[in-house]
């Protein structure tokens, strides 16, 4: 395999520096050197300033230690390994072609050649500003790594690199840039918001319009993923289809959260596992209730009493979910409601203490955050577990047609269709809407 390697090398090696013209040597000499590409550098050095103004000197520091690092990090592995340059390979002094100069002095390099500086360079710069300026513009993506492949061929051309030198110091400034990038996120890192409103129309509305009059590339800066907002009263409280949702001022929980779950439309039944199920788990673990199940699609019961209902709404961008609102209401302190809402249940009812609210929200964003970390069939296992009538033959009603059925729920697919079978064994399948528990 070595060898295989090794032949593979050299002849790559060859067949470039065998492409050799006068024009080219001239060429090739000035764009292996830093200053030729100064004036693009110097236009993004403008872009960089323009897009990020006072903490554009962050990305430049970055660049600064990552060619240190990648630097000195080349210079110690070529002092380590010693593998001579192909220019001072005396068995292929006859087969390579150098620059030589007008003064008749011939352009070697250094004496040992991996792993590569100049690849080591400038991919840890690529890897940055692709980072950085990815999100402003879709051409980072390719002028950059285009710069560095040009930059790192001319060394092969000028015969002062094999191509695992390039390959193996690309490798280095590879896992250089992704270090910064990763040590700068973790400084950097955007924490979730959480906003209070003493009142609003509905949580949901609320950051639907505040999303909406923000730039798509500055959302995430904005409102962070698993940011809230909650209050205290919703004048126009929303549930499933037309629905209101009720609430007692200032005793229970309302409140949206933002995801960024970037799946397919198709997959979005996962949005409705997390929320439901993270809320299912806080009843559970954190106020020590029993009998906690999920209503199909999204109802959160004790018993059968709904303690919790979910109003999901995700925005599409391209073939992806660009972020969901999950509204949550949740019963906490009210003991008193409405005779028309026909089976209310709350935290203080069913465990006989009093939460602080805002204790609640933050318990119940850990939860989300616990359930986003599971894989798609163990979350989906997970549902299912707590499903609510699950083989448990009852009455329900089909919306379009208005009749009445006896039915058991058998399951619900990884898509969120609910699956039925009648007493006679007749299999029915429900979408979202088309059935009504009675």
């Amino acid at each position: 395999m070595i060898e295989i390697i090794k032949h593979l090398d050299i002849s790559i090696l060859l067949y470039i520096n065998g492409l050799h013209t006068p024009f080219l040597d001239t060429l090739v000499f000035f764009m292996t050197k830093l200053w030729f590409w100064l004036p693009l550098f110097a236009f993004f050095i403008v872009y960089i300033f323009k897009k990020y103004k006072k903490k554009a000197w962050i990305i430049f520091l970055l660049c600064a230690i990552s060619v240190t690092l990648t630097d000195q990090g080349s210079v110690a592995i070529k002092n380590r390994v010693q593998r001579l340059r192909p220019s001072h390979n005396v068995q292929l002094e006859n087969q390579l072609h150098l620059r030589t100069s007008k003064e008749g002095k011939v352009y070697r390099g250094g004496t040992y050649g991996f792993v590569s500086s100049h690849a080591a360079n400038s991919f840890g710069i690529t890897v940055l500003l692709i980072f950085f300026l990815a999100p402003y513009t879709k051409n980072a993506w390719w002028i950059f790594p285009s710069w560095a492949i040009i930059f790192c061929v001319t060394r092969i051309y000028l015969g002062v690199h094999y191509p695992t030198d390039i390959l193996a110091g690309a490798l280095l400034g590879i896992a250089v840039g992704a270090m910064l990038i990763f040590i700068y996120s973790i400084f950097t890192k955007s924490r979730p918001k959480i906003i209070f409103k003493e009142s609003l129309n509905s949580t949901n509305s609320f950051f639907n319009d505040a999303i909406t009059a923000i730039n798509p590339t500055k959302l995430t800066k904005h409102f962070p993923c698993l940011s809230i907002v909650y209050t205290s009263f919703q004048t126009k409280g929303r549930g499933q289809q037309t629905n209101e949702w009720v609430s007692e001022k200032e005793k229970n929980v309302l409140m949206s959260i933002v995801l960024y779950p970037t799946i397919l439309p198709s997959k979005q039944f996962i949005i409705t596992q997390w929320v439901s199920l993270a809320i299912a788990h806080f009843l559970e673990k954190e106020i020590g209730l029993e009998n906690v199940t999920i209503k199909w699609p999204n109802d959160i019961y004790v018993g059968d009493k709904k303690i919790a209902g979910i109003l999901i709404e995700n925005t599409i961008q391209g073939n992806r979910i660009s972020y969901s609102i999950a509204g949550i209401g949740l019963n906490v302190n009210q003991k008193n409601f409405p005779e028309w809402i026909p089976n209310p249940t709350s935290i203080v009812i069913e465990a006989q203490k009093e939460y602080e609210i805002l204790y609640v929200i933050k318990k119940i964003r850990q939860h989300i955050r616990k359930q986003i970390k599971l894989n798609a069939t163990t979350l989906h296992q997970h549902y299912l577990e707590r499903l609510y009538r699950k083989n448990i033959y009852s009455d329900y009603k089909i919306i379009a047609s208005s009749e009445i059925k006896t039915m058991k729920i058998v399951n619900v697919s990884p898509e969120g269709v609910l699956h039925t079978e009648t007493e006679k064994g007749e299999l029915m399948n429900f979408h979202f809407h088309e059935i009504q528990y009675l």
